[in-house]
């Protein structure tokens, strides 16, 4: 009985990981919401179709630093991803 307890915490514990890395920190905004400061970012490139994303920095932050380093034996037994939206979805 204490295994299977234990067998299933480990695996809602594993599909708790797994489900909180594959999140979506980018999430479509309207054009209008953005705000470029004045002096600081300008806009030099217009491509003719694009859609504008805002980035849950917390949540990106957070996951990133709970990453392994680059190189380490951890990093090879456990990946992070960080998906970001291309132009065309």
């Amino acid at each position: 009985m204490k295994k299977s307890t234990l067998a299933i915490a480990v695996f809602c514990l594993y599909a708790s990981i797994l489900s909180s890395q594959t999140s979506n920190y980018f999430k479509p905004v309207a054009e209008g919401t953005i705000s470029l400061r004045n002096g600081v970012m300008t806009r030099s490139y217009f491509p003719e179709k694009y859609q504008v994303f805002q980035l849950d920095y917390e949540s990106a932050k957070n996951v990133l630093n709970a990453a392994p380093w680059e190189f380490t034996q951890a990093a090879r037994e456990q990946k992070c991803l960080l998906s970001i939206p291309l132009a065309d979805g």
